[in-house]
């Protein structure tokens, strides 16, 4: 369910409980006719249907909010993800310049003996 089809649902809510409020106002004041026997009757059953329509639509919110939790949640672990793979990339790389400078020793060590060589042996 979308926030705006929530959002829509919400105001529609809003408006048929003004309008059992006023149907309710209504049969208060005159609860003593018989029309006003009938009219509290039905301010019963608006009162009924109103308190339906908001658990459908607690409900509706409760699965919003599994749903952006769980969104989230899922946002959390790719991040994370991302994160220990730019920390494995980064260890990877520490590794690869640690054994490009022992290659780099090597390499200047073994001209430096070549150079002894060569000059030791003239």
């Amino acid at each position: 369910m979308q926030v705006n089809d929530l959002h829509k649902k919400f105001e529609d809510l809003n408006e048929e409980i003004t309008a059992a409020l006023r149907v309710q106002q209504d049969a208060v004041t005159s609860a003593n006719t018989f029309t006003g026997r009938s009219n509290l009757a039905a301010a019963r059953k608006d009162a009924l249907r109103l308190a339906k329509k908001t658990a459908d639509w607690r409900g509706d919110v409760t699965a919003l909010a599994k749903h952006i939790d769980l969104q989230l949640q899922n946002s959390r672990a790719l991040r994370s993800h991302y994160a220990q793979s730019l920390l494995r990339s980064s260890a990877q790389k520490q590794q690869e310049e640690a054994e490009g400078s022992r290659l780099r020793c090597l390499r200047s060590d073994l001209r430096l003996l070549q150079e002894f060589r060569v000059h030791f042996t003239v």
